[in-house]
C-alpha cells in the first residue's frame, strides 16, 4: 500500500489559482426567457470585445433594436445599433437594476451613469432582471470579486515567464512602499521636516491590536508615551486618537485628525485626551524653524506678533444640532472650558446618507430631467452644494494653517468619512507634493486606505447593507476635478487619471480598495492576491500626464462658490450624452463583417523590461497605440508630400564669401519654407521604437524611399497587433494548448490601422520599456501592457473612420477615456521635436555641403598657383556641379583668399575627467565600487559605469575610426550622425 501511495501524483500540487475560478458553461437567453446552453455545433455568438484574463462570457441575447447584451462574470455589455451607442458597466459598479416601464430594464451605477436597455418582450425582460440582480448582489465572499480570479488567471497562465511575476512583484512595491509602511512615514517626517526632539513616530499599533482601523504607524508629540496614548483611546471613539497627519515647514503648523470625543450624556472629561492637546500645542511652539533657531517657548503656545496665543482650532465636521445628539449615544464634542488653548468651529457637513440620497436624487436628474426643469432638479437635488460645502471647509482648513499659523484638529463622528475628504483636500491644496502623481497616490493610500476608510461597505463591495453605502470617495474625486478645472497647470494628473481612479474604485479590478481597513487587507493577504490600480495609473503612463503641469511651490487658495460650480463632471456622470466622448458606428454591422476571427493572423512583440519604468517619451496619439511586428526592427509612416525640393541642388556657384553668406540665408529661408509646406501638407509622422537602444536617448533619422502608395502599418514596440475581427464565443467552451496554437494579443489597444506611404520619412527613436505577462485566455494568450494609449479620433474622424468596439475599449476592459486637451498638446510637442529634428538634420547636411565646397575651392586654388601657366582652368572638372568651369577667372583668383576665413579651426581634443574627480557615474549616479568600475567615454569624456557606457562606435572627431567605447547619449547621436551622413 505504501508503494502504491508513493506512485500515485499528489493532486494537490496540480492544482493552479485559476483552477479556483473555473469558467461556466455559455447559456442564450431567448425570447421567452428560457437558458439554452450553447454548444460548439450550434450557431456562435459574436464576442465584440476580448475578454480580460479570468473573465468569462456566461449569458447573451438579442436585443429588440437589434443590439446586443452580454453578461460575463465581470461586466455587462450593451449594443445599440440604431444609435451607436454601447454600455460597459462592471457589475460591482451597478446599485440597482429596476423593471419600470414595459419592456425596459433600467440600471443604476454607483458613479452617477444610468442605462435603460430595450427589451423584445417582457418574459426576456424579467429573465435579464432576474439574472443582472443576481449578478450584482454584494458578494457572498471576498474571493467572489473579480479582482482575485484575475490575478489568478495572470500570474498561473505565465507562471514560468518572468513577465508574471514582474507584475506581482511590481504590486508587491507599490503597496509596501505606499502604504503603511515605516519607510512612507519616515520620509514625510523628513519631508516636512518634524524636529525629533519635538516629535516622534509611534508604534503602539504595531499589530493593528490598539486601533484596527489606523496604519501601523503615525507622528504623535515626543512629549506623549505610548501609555498615554492607550489612554487617551479609551476616551476617542474606537480609539482613534488624535495623528498628525502634515507640517507646515515655514510656520510650524501641524494638520490632526482623530474622531469624536465621548464625553457622553453626562459630560465625561479625560485628563489624557486633554493634555494630549496641549502637548501637540507645546511641541508646535518648541520646533525649530528653516534656519534652525528655536521659537519662544511661551506657556500659551504659540504667539503672534502683538503677543496674543493663537489656540489650537478644532474643526467638528458636524453641525452643533448634530455634535450635541451625538452624546445621547455616547459621542460628543470637545468643550472649551476643558480643552484650554483651543477654539471649537462646526463646519455643519452632511452626513453620509444625506449623502446618498442627494447623489441618488442627482442621478435621477441628470438622466430623467426633461429640459425645461433640469436646472431646478438639479438645484433640489442638492448635490452641488454639499460639493462647494467641503471645499470650504478645506479651504478653512487651508487659511488657519498658511495664513494664521494656527494649529488644526479635523474630527466628524468616526474620522474616516468627512474627516478623511477635509483633511486630504487641505493637504492637496497646501502641499504641492500632493499635487504630483507619485504624492497623490500617496495621500490616498495614507489618509483613505491607511486610516481606515470604509471602502468594502461605502462602495458596496461586501456589505449589503444600502445604509452603509455612499458616494464619500467619489464626492472627494469630484472636488479634486474642480480644482483641477481651476488649476490646470498645477497638477501633474490629468483628468483622465481622476476618471480611471473614480471608475477602479468601483470595478472590483484591482485590490486596492478591498476591504475596510489595513488589518483586513493583512488579514486576507491583499497585498499578493491582487494587482493594485497604481500599477496601472503610473507616472510613466502619457495619458494620465497633464502636459501643462508646471512644478511651482505654491498654496492654492481656492474660492470656488457654487456660482463657479455650475459645470458637471460629464466625463463620470454622463459619458454618453458627452458630444467629446467617443461613440461606436455600425458596431454589429462591423461585427458581422468579421466573423472570421480564428483566422486572423497575429504577431507577437517584444517584451521589455519593468511595468513602472517607461520613460515620459512623448509620442504622437496616431501613433501611440498601435502595434509593431517583433521581426521589424523599424517601419517608416512617412508624409505625403511632394518631395520636389529636396531634389533641388542646396548650393550653386560659390565664388566669394558673399556669396556663401547668400547662400546661407537663402538656404535657411529654404529650410523654413520647407518646414511650414510640411507641417501645412503633412498627413502623418513616423514612429519607431527602438528596442536595442533602451537606454539611449531620442534620436531622429530621415530616410529616403523610392516606395510610394504602399500600404504600411502603424506600428511601435510597445503594443502586439491587435484582434480587429471578433471572437466566437462557442471556441470560448473548447480546450487546447493556448501557448502552442494561439499567438499573443494586446489587452485594450486598437486593431491595427493601415495608411499610404510616401518618399520622405523620418523615425523617432525612442525607448519604452514595458512587461510582457502573457496568460491564457481561450481561446488566445493576452500578453497583458501597462502603458496607456490615445487615438487621434479628430483626425481618424476627418478621413472617415469608423471606430470598432477594440479600439473603444481600454486595455482595463473599461472604455477610454479621452481628453481632447491634453491630446492636442501632445501634437504640439511633436511637431515641436520634428521641427527640430527636422532643422537639425538639413542643417549639418548644410554644413556638410558648405564644408565640400570649402575643400574643393581650396584645392582649385592651390592648383592654380602651382600649375604651369599655358594650363587653363577650363581643364577643371569639378564634380556635381559645384562650380562652373567658365567661372573660374582672374577676378575669381583674386577672391580665392577670402575662403581662408571660412576654415574651421582645428579641432581641440576632448579632455577626460580623471577618475579621482568622481566617485558616482555621470549618467545614472550610481556610486563606484569594486565591481561597478569606472569607464570613460571615449568621445566626451565623461565618467560612466559599465550599463552607462555600453556601447562601442567609431569617434571619428578623436580620430578613433575603431569601435570604442562610449557612452549611451553620445552612442545615440553618433548613429545618428552616421546615417545623416549615409
Amino acid at each position: 500500500m505504501p508503494a502504491l501511495a508513493k506512485l500515485e501524483p499528489s493532486s494537490v500540487e496540480n492544482l493552479s489559482r485559476c483552477e479556483v475560478f473555473s469558467k461556466r458553461p455559455l447559456k442564450r437567453v431567448s425570447s421567452r426567457g428560457d437558458l439554452v446552453e450553447q454548444r460548439a455545433d450550434t450557431s456562435p455568438c459574436i464576442l465584440p470585445f476580448r475578454l480580460l484574463p479570468g473573465e468569462f462570457a456566461h449569458y447573451f441575447s438579442s436585443l429588440a433594436n437589434g443590439g446586443l447584451i452580454l453578461l460575463t462574470n465581470f461586466r455587462i455589455f450593451v449594443t445599440m445599433q440604431p444609435r451607436g451607442e454601447f454600455y460597459n458597466m462592471p457589475l460591482l459598479c451597478i446599485e440597482n437594476v429596476e423593471c419600470r416601464d414595459m419592456f425596459f430594464l433600467h440600471i443604476g451605477g454607483k458613479d452617477g451613469r444610468t442605462a435603460k436597455i430595450p427589451f423584445e418582450n417582457n418574459e426576456s425582460c424579467l429573465a435579464w432582471f432576474k439574472l443582472l440582480t443576481g449578478a450584482t448582489a454584494a458578494p457572498y465572499k471576498l474571493e467572489d470579486i473579480f479582482a482575485f480570479a484575475f490575478h489568478a488567471w495572470c500570474i498561473d497562465e505565465e507562471a514560468t515567464s518572468s513577465c508574471g511575476l514582474r507584475l506581482r512583484n511590481s504590486a508587491v512595491q507599490t503597496e509596501s512602499e505606499c502604504l503603511n509602511s515605516k519607510e512612507l512615514v519616515r520620509s514625510e517626517f523628513s519631508r516636512l521636516q518634524f524636529s525629533r526632539s519635538s516629535w516622534r513616530i509611534t508604534e503602539v499599533n504595531a499589530n493593528y491590536e490598539f486601533c484596527p482601523s489606523y496604519p501601523l504607524c503615525w507622528i504623535v508629540p515626543a512629549s506623549v508615551s505610548d501609555s498615554d496614548i492607550e489612554m487617551c483611546g479609551r476616551y476617542r471613539s474606537l480609539r482613534r486618537v488624535p495623528a498628525v497627519v502634515w507640517r507646515h515647514k515655514t510656520n510650524g503648523a501641524v494638520l490632526v485628525r482623530s474622531s469624536q470625543p465621548e464625553p457622553g450624556f453626562f459630560g465625561w472629561r479625560s485628563l489624557a485626551d486633554e493634555n494630549f492637546l496641549q502637548s501637540i500645542i507645546k511641541a508646535v511652539s518648541e520646533q525649530p524653524n528653516n534656519n534652525g533657531d528655536s521659537t519662544i517657548e511661551a506657556e500659551n503656545g504659540i504667539t503672534s506678533d502683538d503677543g496674543k496665543s493663537k489656540p489650537l482650532l478644532i474643526l467638528d465636521a458636524r453641525s452643533y444640532t448634530a455634535a450635541w445628539a451625538n452624546r445621547a449615544k455616547g459621542g460628543g464634542f470637545e468643550s472649551s472650558e476643558y480643552y484650554k488653548r483651543c477654539e471649537i468651529q462646526f463646519l455643519g457637513l452632511a452626513n453620509i446618507h444625506s449623502i446618498r440620497y442627494s447623489f441618488q436624487k442627482f442621478r435621477l436628474a441628470i438622466f430623467e430631467s426633461p429640459e425645461g426643469t433640469w436646472f431646478q432638479n438639479l438645484e433640489t437635488c442638492q448635490w452641488l452644494h454639499h460639493l462647494c460645502a467641503l471645499l470650504n471647509a478645506s479651504l478653512r482648513v487651508v487659511e488657519a494653517i498658511h495664513n494664521e499659523g494656527r494649529s488644526v484638529l479635523v474630527h466628524c463622528s468616526d474620522g474616516w468619512d468627512r474627516t478623511t475628504q477635509i483633511v486630504s483636500l487641505a493637504k492637496l491644496l497646501l502641499d504641492p507634493y500632493y499635487r504630483t502623481i507619485k504624492g497623490f497616490r500617496e495621500l490616498v493610500e495614507r489618509e483613505w486606505v491607511g486610516f481606515g476608510h470604509k471602502f468594502a461597505e461605502r462602495l458596496g463591495m461586501q456589505n449589503g447593507d444600502l445604509n452603509q453605502r455612499a458616494p464619500v470617495f467619489l464626492q472627494w474625486l469630484d472636488c479634486v476635478h474642480y480644482l483641477l478645472r481651476e488649476y490646470p497647470c498645477s497638477f501633474e494628473f490629468s483628468e483622465v487619471f481622476l476618471v480611471k481612479l473614480a471608475q477602479h474604485a468601483y470595478s472590483g479590478l484591482f485590490g486596492t480598495f478591498l476591504c475596510n481597513s489595513a488589518a483586513q487587507r493583512k488579514e486576507m493577504n491583499i497585498l499578493h492576491r491582487t494587482f493594485s490600480v497604481w500599477d496601472y495609473l503610473n507616472e510613466g503612463n502619457l495619458q494620465f500626464r497633464n502636459f501643462l503641469f508646471a512644478i511651482e511651490d505654491t498654496v492654492l487658495l481656492s474660492c470656488l462658490r457654487l456660482r463657479d460650480m455650475g459645470s458637471l463632471w460629464r466625463t463620470v456622470y454622463c459619458p454618453l450624452d458627452d458630444p467629446s466622448n467617443w461613440k461606436a458606428e455600425s458596431l454589429l454591422s462591423s461585427m458581422s463583417d468579421d466573423r472570421l476571427a480564428g483566422n486572423t493572423s497575429l504577431c507577437r512583440a517584444h517584451s521589455c523590461d519593468s511595468l513602472t519604468s517607461a520613460p515620459p517619451a512623448v509620442a504622437t496619439p496616431e501613433y501611440a497605440t498601435m502595434p509593431r511586428r517583433g521581426s521589424d526592427s523599424s517601419l517608416l509612416i512617412h508624409n505625403a508630400k511632394s518631395t520636389e525640393s529636396n531634389n533641388k541642388p542646396i548650393l550653386g556657384n560659390c565664388e566669394t564669401s558673399r556669396d556663401v553668406e547668400d547662400m546661407m540665408h537663402t538656404l535657411l529661408s529654404r529650410l523654413e519654407t520647407e518646414y511650414e509646406q510640411m507641417t501645412t501638407n503633412s498627413k502623418l509622422g513616423i514612429l519607431s521604437i527602438s528596442e536595442d537602444e533602451v537606454l539611449a536617448k531620442r534620436a531622429f533619422e530621415m530616410r529616403l524611399s523610392d516606395e510610394s502608395g504602399n500600404d504600411i502599418p502603424l506600428c511601435c514596440s510597445y503594443a502586439n497587433e491587435c484582434l480587429e475581427k471578433p471572437m466566437l464565443l462557442s471556441s470560448l467552451n473548447s480546450a487546447h494548448n493556448v501557448e502552442a496554437d494561439c499567438p499573443n494579443i494586446d489587452v485594450g489597444l486598437p486593431a491595427q490601422s493601415k495608411v499610404k506611404a510616401g518618399k520622405i520619412g523620418k523615425t523617432v527613436a525612442s525607448s519604452f520599456s514595458t512587461f510582457n505577462c502573457t496568460y491564457a485566455n481561450n481561446p488566445c494568450s493576452i500578453a497583458c501592457r501597462t502603458h496607456g494609449d490615445i487615438v487621434n479620433v479628430r483626425h481618424l474622424r476627418q478621413q472617415g473612420k469608423k471606430f470598432t468596439l477594440a479600439e473603444l475599449i481600454d486595455q482595463d476592459g473599461l472604455v477610454k477615456v479621452k481628453d481632447s486637451v491634453q491630446q492636442r498638446i501632445q501634437e504640439l510637442v511633436c511637431a515641436y521635436e520634428e521641427r527640430v529634428a527636422i532643422l537639425q538634420a538639413k542643417l549639418c547636411r548644410a554644413q556638410q555641403t558648405i564644408s565640400a565646397h570649402k575643400c574643393i575651392i581650396g584645392n582649385l586654388s592651390n592648383a592654380k598657383h602651382t600649375m604651369p601657366a599655358a594650363s587653363k582652368p577650363d581643364d577643371l572638372k569639378l564634380e556635381n556641379d559645384a562650380l562652373e568651369p567658365s567661372s573660374y577667372d582672374s577676378k575669381a583668383s583674386q577672391s580665392d583668399t577670402s575662403w581662408e576665413a571660412l576654415d574651421e579651426a582645428e579641432r581641440v581634443p576632448t579632455r577626460w575627467i580623471p577618475d579621482h574627480a568622481t566617485q558616482r557615474c555621470m549618467g545614472c549616479d550610481s556610486e563606484f565600487w569594486v565591481i561597478n568600475r569606472k569607464h570613460h567615454c571615449r568621445s566626451c569624456g565623461k565618467v560612466f559605469c559599465g550599463n552607462c557606457s555600453s556601447y562601442e562606435c567609431p569617434v571619428p572627431e578623436e580620430q578613433l575610426f575603431e569601435p570604442v567605447r562610449v557612452c549611451n547619449s553620445c552612442f545615440s547621436a553618433l548613429n545618428f550622425q552616421q546615417k545623416v551622413n549615409a
